[in-house]
């Protein structure tokens, strides 16, 4: 019999969960008293550094792979997951997180939304900007610290949010990648991160959220067919 979850998001919460895997918003939110600052224009935003801000993906044919007995579906907002039957979910009260634990290993899927940087106490830095949150993907992978990076403090302010995730994910060996389908974008790399897998998923119906999956000693088969099964 085939299950079905559906996550729904709760009433905004005073405490902010999602400290699973976004270091980048953990680090400003503990360590930067500049995000408390009244003008965006005043508040120090962290740079890009390490081996692995240099780095660029390649363009690349679509992951191809399937999945064998997809009977568990399970929803977070407009992303519409299929896993095998083995997976045993976990959801994160009052955040856009699944955890799944497979017999092929482990998953964590998290929808980043606009919603949850202006939760997350970005409000201000982020209003006016002509960036939408489902850009930032391409920002981190396909830009580098040396590109000419946008004027308005608003976007400056999400452009280098984007980039400094290149310090957490990209080391000097990683080979990230990016592929398109059906007017959707996947950016993904298998040796991100101590060899785990990293991707962010943007559907193209969706510009304001982007889908994150993080796996760890997981067969890049079984990541792939994940990859392909997502709605």
């Amino acid at each position: 019999m085939c299950r079905s979850y559906a996550f729904k998001r709760l009433p905004p919460y005073p405490f902010n969960f999602r400290i699973l895997h976004y270091l980048a918003i953990l680090f400003w939110m503990i360590c930067t008293p500049a995000l408390a600052c009244e003008n965006p224009t005043d508040c120090a935003i962290p740079k890009c550094k390490g081996e692995g801000c240099d780095i660029v993906a390649k363009k690349s044919a679509w992951p191809a792979g399937s999945l064998q007995d997809t009977l568990i579906t399970a929803k977070i907002g407009a992303y519409t997951l299929h896993l095998p039957n083995n997976c045993v979910l976990s959801f994160v009260p009052y955040e856009a997180i699944i955890a799944a634990q497979c017999t092929q290993g482990k998953i964590i899927f998290s929808m980043f939304s606009e919603q949850d940087f202006q939760q997350s106490g970005f409000e201000k830095q982020m209003l006016g900007s002509k960036l939408t949150i489902s850009q930032m993907p391409g920002i981190m992978f396909l830009q580098t610290p040396s590109s000419p990076q946008p004027k308005e403090e608003p976007d400056v302010f999400l452009w280098n949010h984007a980039l400094f995730a290149k310090s957490i994910w990209f080391q000097k060996n990683s080979k990230p990648e990016y592929a398109q389908k059906a007017g959707n974008t996947l950016y993904y790399c298998y040796d991100c991160g101590n060899s785990a897998f990293f991707g962010r998923y943007v559907k193209a119906s969706t510009p304001n959220a982007y889908l994150e999956i993080i796996a760890k000693n997981t067969a890049r088969e079984f990541i792939n067919g994940i990859v392909n099964s997502i709605e």
